[in-house]
C-alpha cells in the first residue's frame, strides 16, 4: 500500500507544481478591464455605435443640400463644312471648321433653404437619439455586470 501512496503524491506534487507556474504566468485582469472588453465583445453596443456614425453620416449628408450645385456639360466637336462670314468692309473672317461647346449651371436652392435647414435639426436630432440610447445600453450593460 505503501508504493501505490508515494506515486499519488508524486503525481499531486507534480500536478501542483505545473498548475502553480500555469497560475503564475496568468495576467491578473481587473474588474474594469473585464467589464471594457465584455463591453467591447457585446454585439448590440457595436451594432448601436455603428448607428450612431451611420446618424452622422446622415446629418453630414443633410448639410450638403444647402451647398450650390455646379454641372458642366460638354458637346462633342462639330464639324462645319463651309462657314463664310463677311463683315462688310473687313472682308471675310477666317472660321475654324470644328466647333466645342461647353455650357456651365450653377444652382442653390434659394427658396428651399429653411425647409433643408429644418431637415437638418431633424437628422441632427435623430443622431442624437441614437447617442443617447447607445448611452443608456451602455449604462445597462455595465449595471448588469
Amino acid at each position: 500500500m505503501r508504493l501505490p501512496m508515494r506515486r499519488v503524491a508524486a503525481a499531486a506534487a507534480l500536478v501542483a507544481a505545473f498548475a502553480g507556474e500555469a497560475f503564475a504566468q496568468a495576467p491578473v485582469l481587473t474588474l474594469d478591464e473585464a467589464v471594457r472588453a465584455a463591453l467591447a465583445s457585446n454585439r448590440h453596443l457595436t451594432l448601436a455605435s455603428q448607428e450612431v456614425e451611420k446618424a452622422a453620416q446622415a446629418v453630414e449628408a443633410a448639410k450638403t443640400a444647402k451647398r450650390p450645385r455646379f454641372s458642366v456639360n460638354f458637346i462633342e466637336p462639330v464639324l462645319f463644312t463651309h462657314l463664310d462670314l463677311r463683315l462688310g468692309p473687313i472682308g471675310a473672317l477666317p472660321l475654324p471648321t470644328t466647333f466645342a461647346f461647353v455650357t456651365g449651371t450653377a444652382t442653390q436652392p434659394l427658396s428651399q433653404l429653411h425647409d433643408i435647414g429644418l431637415g437638418v435639426k431633424a437628422t441632427e436630432l435623430s443622431r442624437d437619439i441614437a447617442a443617447e440610447r447607445l448611452i443608456l445600453d451602455r449604462m445597462r450593460d455595465v449595471i448588469a455586470w
